[in-house]
């Protein structure tokens, strides 16, 4: 099978995790949703993000089609970086599994710390397996 191949769905999900898998690359495209920001402000928005990783998910979204980098004409010059349209369905896509997202408690059983929580988009499921100790 080629990469252009519609059937090939293992390459296209591996491509996408590779694109989505860095450290910080949801929490960039997620602070891009609703307006461009200079590196500065994305910086300021992902508190704990150091200069060095930030620089390194922005070129590989502009790498891989989702963000832009336009120059500010000042001096000096300063990177304005929005969603490409791509990025946009892709942040929109995001968004609803982001807003999907349930949490349920561990069991008291495991002996888990107080806020011992999961993840989930089916609740009753997720709770039935711990129940079961998955």
């Amino acid at each position: 099978m080629t990469a252009n191949d519609p059937d090939d769905w293992r390459r296209r999900l591996d491509d996408l995790h590779d694109a989505l898998s860095g450290k910080w690359a949801l929490h960039v495209l997620r602070s891009l949703r609703d307006t461009p920001r200079g590196f500065g402000e994305l910086r300021a928005d992902l508190d704990g993000v150091s200069e060095k990783t930030l620089s390194r998910r922005l070129r590989e979204l502009r790498c891989r089609g989702l963000i832009t980098r336009e120059m500010l004409p000042r001096s000096p010059p300063e990177p304005r970086y929005s969603l490409t349209p791509a990025g946009d369905r892709l942040v929109t896509v995001l968004s609803g599994m982001e807003r999907s997202v349930e949490y349920v408690d561990c069991p008291d059983e495991y002996g888990c710390a107080d806020d011992c929580t999961v993840a989930t988009l089916d609740p009753a499921v997720t709770r039935q397996a711990l129940l079961e100790q998955c």
